[in-house]
Protein backbone atom coordinates (compact mmCIF):
# COMPACT_ATOMS: atom_id res chain seq x y z
CA UNK A 1 0.00 0.00 0.00
CA UNK A 2 1.30 3.45 -0.88
CA UNK A 3 1.81 6.20 1.68
CA UNK A 4 -1.14 8.13 0.20
CA UNK A 5 -3.37 5.05 0.52
CA UNK A 6 -2.21 4.46 4.08
CA UNK A 7 -2.93 8.08 4.94
CA UNK A 8 -6.42 7.80 3.49
CA UNK A 9 -7.06 4.62 5.49
CA UNK A 10 -5.97 6.43 8.65
CA UNK A 11 -8.31 9.34 7.86
CA UNK A 12 -11.18 6.86 7.44
CA UNK A 13 -10.40 5.18 10.79
CA UNK A 14 -10.22 8.53 12.59
CA UNK A 15 -13.50 9.55 10.99
CA UNK A 16 -15.29 6.30 11.80
CA UNK A 17 -14.15 6.03 15.43
CA UNK A 18 -16.53 8.64 16.92
CA UNK A 19 -19.44 7.18 14.97
CA UNK A 20 -18.96 3.68 16.25
CA UNK A 21 -18.25 4.79 19.82
CA UNK A 22 -21.01 7.39 20.34
CA UNK A 23 -21.39 6.65 24.06
CA UNK A 24 -17.89 8.05 24.66
CA UNK A 25 -18.77 11.46 23.18
CA UNK A 26 -21.51 12.62 25.50
CA UNK A 27 -24.74 14.19 24.38
CA UNK A 28 -23.50 17.73 23.71
CA UNK A 29 -20.76 16.86 21.18
CA UNK A 30 -21.70 16.44 17.53
CA UNK A 31 -20.70 13.05 16.08
CA UNK A 32 -21.14 14.53 12.60
CA UNK A 33 -18.59 17.29 13.25
CA UNK A 34 -16.13 14.80 14.75
CA UNK A 35 -16.56 12.46 11.79
CA UNK A 36 -15.93 15.25 9.28
CA UNK A 37 -12.85 16.74 10.98
CA UNK A 38 -10.33 14.19 9.61
CA UNK A 39 -11.73 14.64 6.09
CA UNK A 40 -11.61 18.42 6.37
CA UNK A 41 -8.02 18.32 7.62
CA UNK A 42 -6.94 15.82 4.92
CA UNK A 43 -8.66 17.76 2.14
CA UNK A 44 -7.11 21.08 3.12
CA UNK A 45 -3.51 19.85 3.50
CA UNK A 46 -0.94 21.24 1.06
CA UNK A 47 -0.18 18.78 -1.74
CA UNK A 48 2.74 17.97 -3.98
CA UNK A 49 2.28 18.01 -7.73
CA UNK A 50 3.19 14.34 -8.08
CA UNK A 51 0.49 12.78 -5.88
CA UNK A 52 -1.70 9.98 -7.21
CA UNK A 53 -5.17 10.97 -8.34
CA UNK A 54 -6.52 7.46 -7.74
CA UNK A 55 -6.42 7.90 -3.97
CA UNK A 56 -8.04 11.31 -4.29
CA UNK A 57 -10.91 9.85 -6.32
CA UNK A 58 -11.48 7.19 -3.67
CA UNK A 59 -11.91 9.70 -0.82
CA UNK A 60 -15.54 10.76 -1.52
CA UNK A 61 -16.64 7.12 -1.67
CA UNK A 62 -15.05 6.50 1.72
CA UNK A 63 -16.38 9.69 3.31
CA UNK A 64 -20.00 9.60 2.09
CA UNK A 65 -21.24 6.65 4.21
CA UNK A 66 -19.68 8.18 7.33
CA UNK A 67 -21.37 11.51 6.64
CA UNK A 68 -24.74 9.78 6.22
CA UNK A 69 -24.19 7.85 9.46
CA UNK A 70 -23.21 11.09 11.23
CA UNK A 71 -26.39 12.78 10.03
CA UNK A 72 -28.44 9.79 11.23
CA UNK A 73 -26.81 9.93 14.67
CA UNK A 74 -27.50 13.67 14.88
CA UNK A 75 -31.15 13.07 14.04
CA UNK A 76 -31.34 10.22 16.58
CA UNK A 77 -30.18 12.72 19.22
CA UNK A 78 -33.11 14.97 18.35
CA UNK A 79 -31.25 17.59 16.33
CA UNK A 80 -33.23 19.50 13.71
CA UNK A 81 -32.98 18.57 10.01
CA UNK A 82 -32.09 22.06 8.83
CA UNK A 83 -29.25 22.59 11.28
CA UNK A 84 -27.88 19.10 10.75
CA UNK A 85 -27.94 19.28 6.96
CA UNK A 86 -26.48 22.82 6.98
CA UNK A 87 -23.59 21.65 9.18
CA UNK A 88 -22.97 18.55 7.02
CA UNK A 89 -23.25 20.53 3.79
CA UNK A 90 -21.09 23.38 5.02
CA UNK A 91 -18.33 21.08 6.23
CA UNK A 92 -18.46 18.92 3.09
CA UNK A 93 -18.40 22.02 0.88
CA UNK A 94 -15.38 23.32 2.76
CA UNK A 95 -13.58 20.00 2.29
CA UNK A 96 -14.33 19.96 -1.45
CA UNK A 97 -13.27 23.57 -2.02
CA UNK A 98 -10.06 23.31 0.00
CA UNK A 99 -9.24 20.05 -1.76
CA UNK A 100 -9.74 21.73 -5.14
CA UNK A 101 -7.60 24.70 -4.06
CA UNK A 102 -4.83 22.40 -2.79
CA UNK A 103 -4.85 20.39 -6.03
CA UNK A 104 -4.88 23.54 -8.20
CA UNK A 105 -2.01 25.21 -6.35
CA UNK A 106 0.03 21.99 -6.43
CA UNK A 107 0.48 22.36 -10.19
CA UNK A 108 3.15 25.06 -9.87
CA UNK A 109 6.04 25.60 -7.49
CA UNK A 110 4.92 29.13 -6.60
CA UNK A 111 1.39 27.83 -6.01
CA UNK A 112 2.67 25.14 -3.66
CA UNK A 113 4.57 27.74 -1.62
CA UNK A 114 1.60 30.12 -1.55
CA UNK A 115 -0.84 27.43 -0.40
CA UNK A 116 1.57 26.06 2.22
CA UNK A 117 2.13 29.53 3.70
CA UNK A 118 -1.60 30.30 3.67
CA UNK A 119 -2.38 26.91 5.21
CA UNK A 120 0.08 27.33 8.08
CA UNK A 121 -0.86 30.95 8.75
CA UNK A 122 -4.64 30.98 8.18
CA UNK A 123 -6.06 27.46 8.08
CA UNK A 124 -4.14 25.88 10.96
CA UNK A 125 -2.02 28.57 12.62
CA UNK A 126 -4.44 31.37 13.48
CA UNK A 127 -7.23 29.26 15.01
CA UNK A 128 -4.83 27.06 16.98
CA UNK A 129 -2.91 30.08 18.27
CA UNK A 130 -6.15 31.87 19.22
CA UNK A 131 -7.52 28.80 21.04
CA UNK A 132 -4.22 28.31 22.86
CA UNK A 133 -4.21 31.92 24.04
CA UNK A 134 -7.85 31.67 25.11
CA UNK A 135 -7.44 28.44 27.05
CA UNK A 136 -3.97 28.90 28.53
CA UNK A 137 -3.56 32.69 28.55
CA UNK A 138 -7.05 33.84 29.45
CA UNK A 139 -6.66 33.46 33.22
CA UNK A 140 -3.59 35.70 33.27
CA UNK A 141 -3.82 37.92 30.20
CA UNK A 142 -7.47 37.91 29.12
CA UNK A 143 -8.85 36.95 25.72
CA UNK A 144 -6.85 36.63 22.52
CA UNK A 145 -6.31 39.91 20.64
CA UNK A 146 -9.18 40.97 18.39
CA UNK A 147 -7.11 40.81 15.20
CA UNK A 148 -6.19 37.19 15.98
CA UNK A 149 -9.80 36.21 16.67
CA UNK A 150 -10.86 37.83 13.39
CA UNK A 151 -8.08 36.08 11.47
CA UNK A 152 -9.01 32.75 13.08
CA UNK A 153 -12.59 33.08 11.77
CA UNK A 154 -11.24 32.70 8.20
CA UNK A 155 -10.21 29.12 8.93
CA UNK A 156 -12.46 26.15 8.16
CA UNK A 157 -11.38 24.74 11.53
CA UNK A 158 -13.13 27.63 13.30
CA UNK A 159 -16.38 26.77 11.52
CA UNK A 160 -15.86 23.13 12.47
CA UNK A 161 -15.34 24.10 16.11
CA UNK A 162 -18.54 26.15 16.07
CA UNK A 163 -20.42 23.11 14.74
CA UNK A 164 -18.93 20.77 17.35
CA UNK A 165 -21.31 21.97 20.06
CA UNK A 166 -24.06 23.30 17.79
CA UNK A 167 -27.20 21.71 16.49
CA UNK A 168 -29.34 22.34 19.53
CA UNK A 169 -33.00 23.13 18.89
CA UNK A 170 -33.39 26.66 17.60
CA UNK A 171 -29.71 27.05 16.65
CA UNK A 172 -29.22 29.34 13.66
CA UNK A 173 -28.32 27.84 10.29
CA UNK A 174 -24.93 29.22 9.31
CA UNK A 175 -22.55 28.72 6.42
CA UNK A 176 -18.80 29.38 6.58
CA UNK A 177 -18.69 32.33 4.18
CA UNK A 178 -15.22 33.61 5.14
CA UNK A 179 -13.65 30.16 4.97
CA UNK A 180 -15.30 29.56 1.60
CA UNK A 181 -13.96 32.90 0.37
CA UNK A 182 -10.41 31.93 1.43
CA UNK A 183 -10.69 28.61 -0.42
CA UNK A 184 -11.95 30.37 -3.55
CA UNK A 185 -9.14 32.96 -3.34
CA UNK A 186 -6.53 30.22 -3.00
CA UNK A 187 -8.00 28.35 -5.96
CA UNK A 188 -7.97 31.50 -8.09
CA UNK A 189 -4.41 32.30 -7.02
CA UNK A 190 -3.35 28.76 -7.95
CA UNK A 191 -4.99 29.16 -11.33
CA UNK A 192 -3.24 32.47 -11.97
CA UNK A 193 0.14 31.04 -10.93
CA UNK A 194 -0.42 27.99 -13.12
CA UNK A 195 -1.11 30.20 -16.15
CA UNK A 196 2.04 32.19 -15.44
CA UNK A 197 4.27 29.11 -15.16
Amino acid sequence: MSRAGLGLALVWLLSAAPLFLPHVLGSEISPLALALLPWLAWASLPRAGSESELVDRLAPALAAPLVVLGVALERARGREWGTTLAAAGGLALLAVLYFAAARRTARSRAGQRLYACAWFALVAGAPLFARTLESAGAPSFGRAPGWLETTAQVSPLSFWLSRLHAGLPGAPIELPWTALALAAALWLAGRALEVRA
